[in-house]
């Protein structure tokens, strides 16, 4: 009997990724959502578009995964293909089941903070 395999989604969103003052990528500010428990066989992109969805972005210009144990400035991993999904997957496996994704969608503010 094959068992099924879940892992933990850390979701970084409500900001967007920028340069701080010291000159490092970083996610400026946001929130975390951690969606645990997700079925590796049904991860897809449209089921990670459909979960960003549901958490208030209708509209998301690009995401990232994390490469666990690297900068995010050299980590992110652009995630549109299904094969990037599989990457993803590898990945979270070899970290303790999570890896964490970063959005980039419309947003509007007048004071970000930054690393």
């Amino acid at each position: 009997m094959a068992t099924t395999t879940h892992i933990t989604l850390i979701i970084h969103h409500r900001d967007r990724l920028e340069r701080g003052s010291n000159g490092k990528l970083c996610y400026a500010e946001g929130e975390i959502t951690e969606v645990e428990r997700v079925n590796m066989d049904t991860l897809n992109g449209f089921f990670i578009s459909d979960l960003l969805k549901d958490i208030g972005y209708p509209i998301i210009s690009d995401f990232y995964w994390g490469q666990p144990g690297m900068e995010i400035e050299g980590g992110l991993r652009l995630l549109r293909l299904d094969m990037d999904v599989v990457k993803m997957y590898e990945a979270a496996v070899e970290n303790g089941h999570k890896i964490e994704l970063y959005t980039e969608h419309p947003i509007s503010h007048t004071t970000t903070f930054c690393c």
